[in-house]
C-alpha cells in the first residue's frame, strides 16, 4: 500500500493556533531497519523516498539526476530513471511520490528549462517524461496526489502550490505569503513551500524556514480556498506524509527527527539520531495488511552539511503505536 492510498480525509481535525505546538514529548520509534546505503563519494544522496504496492522502494538521487529503485526483500538500489541536461548547482529530482498503477512522479530543479519540472517515470521502464506546463513550476520540489487524482507540486521559490488536474496541464492553485520563505537559512534563495501531501479536501504544505504546515482547503470545484497555518513545529520542516488516522509526519533534517503531529496538536518523535537519522529530508507512511505503520525515511546526510553519522541511506522503522 502506497502513499497515494494513504491521503485520506481529514474529517473534524482541530484547529491549530500558531505557536500551540509544544516540543516533542514521545518516543515511539519500533525495530528499524536499513533498506540500503549509499556512497557520498560518488554522489549518492538520496532526497526523495516513495513506495510502490509491490513494496518496491525508490529514492532520488538529487546531485546525480537519477531515480533508483530498491526491489522488495533487496537491499542493491538499481538504476530506475533519469533526467538529462543539469547544469552546475542544479538539485536535480527531490521529491516523489507514485500514482495507482506504480509510475513514479519526481519534482526536477533545473537551470535548463528542458530538464526544469515534474517528470513522470514509467512503471516498467523508468522512462522518463515531463508534465505538460511544470516547466514553468520555478523550483518544484515534493509532489503528491489528491484523492481526485490531481497532483499538487509545491513550488519553493515561488512560495506556491501548482496543480496538474487529471489528464490536464499544470497551473497556479494558489500562491500565498505563508508559503514563503524567509531566507534565514543563507542559501541566496527563500526556502518556502516544500515537503505535501493531500486527504480528500485540505492539502498540507511543510513551509521549511518558518517551521510550519499550512492547509489549503480543497473547493467542490477543485479550486484552492484561503490558506491558514495548521500548525508551528519546534524544528524547520522538509518532507511530510499523512496516515489514515489525520497524522501527519514531518522530516526535520536539521534536529535528525521525524516527528507525528496528530489532530489534537500532540507532537511526538516517532525517530531521531539513534534509531539511524542522518539528515532526514522525505518520509513515507506505509500500512501493512495487518494495519501496522512502517515509515520510510530518506537519510540526505552530508548533502545537508550536517556530519556524517549514518550516512545516506533508506530507513524503515516499524512504528509503535
Amino acid at each position: 500500500m502506497k502513499r497515494s492510498t494513504l491521503r485520506l480525509a481529514l474529517a473534524t481535525a482541530v484547529a491549530l493556533a500558531v505557536g500551540a505546538i509544544v516540543a516533542p514529548v514521545t518516543w515511539v520509534a519500533g525495530h528499524t531497519t536499513t533498506i540500503a546505503t549509499f556512497d557520498p563519494e560518488q554522489g549518492q544522496l538520496p532526497e526523495g523516498v516513495a513506495v510502490d504496492a509491490d513494496g518496491d522502494v525508490f529514492a532520488s538521487l538529487t546531485t546525480l539526476g537519477q531515480l533508483v529503485r530498491i526491489p522488495a526483500g533487496s537491499d542493491a538500489p538499481e538504476a530506475f530513471g533519469s533526467v538529462s541536461g543539469f547544469l552546475e548547482g542544479d538539485f536535480g529530482p527531490i521529491g516523489l511520490t507514485v500514482d495507482a498503477d506504480g509510475n513514479v512522479y519526481g519534482g526536477v530543479s533545473s537551470q535548463d528549462p528542458e530538464a526544469n519540472g515534474v517528470w513522470r517515470f514509467d512503471a516498467t521502464t523508468g522512462a522518463a517524461a515531463r508534465l505538460a506546463g511544470t516547466e514553468a513550476v520555478a523550483f518544484a520540489n515534493d509532489v503528491g496526489f489528491g484523492e481526485d487524482g490531481s497532483l499538487y507540486i509545491s513550488d519553493t521559490v515561488g512560495g506556491s502550490v501548482w496543480r496538474v488536474p487529471p489528464g490536464g496541464s499544470a497551473e497556479l492553485w494558489v500562491e500565498d505569503p505563508l508559503l514563503q520563505g524567509t531566507g534565514d537559512f543563507g542559501f541566496g534563495f527563500p526556502i518556502g513551500a516544500n515537503g505535501i501531501d493531500a486527504s480528500s479536501d485540505t492539502v498540507y504544505v511543510a513551509v521549511t524556514e518558518r517551521s510550519h504546515i499550512v492547509a489549503i482547503p480543497i473547493a467542490a470545484d477543485g479550486s484552492a480556498g484561503t490558506p491558514t497555518t495548521y500548525a508551528q513545529l519546534p524544528e524547520p520542516v522538509d518532507g511530510i506524509a499523512l496516515d489514515d488516522a489525520g497524522n501527519i509526519y514531518s522530516a526535520h533534517p536539521t534536529a535528525n527527527q521525524v516527528t507525528r503531529l496528530a489532530p489534537d496538536g500532540m507532537v511526538e518523535v516517532i525517530a531521531e539520531v539513534g534509531d539511524g537519522l542522518d539528515g532526514p529530508s522525505s518520509v513515507e507512511i506505509v500500512s501493512g495488511p495487518d494495519g501496522a505503520l512502517t515509515a520510510y525515511i530518506a537519510n540526505f546526510s552530508i548533502a545537508l552539511g550536517t556530519p556524517l553519522g549514518a550516512g545516506p541511506s533508506i530507513l524503515a522503522i516499524e512504528l509503535d503505536d
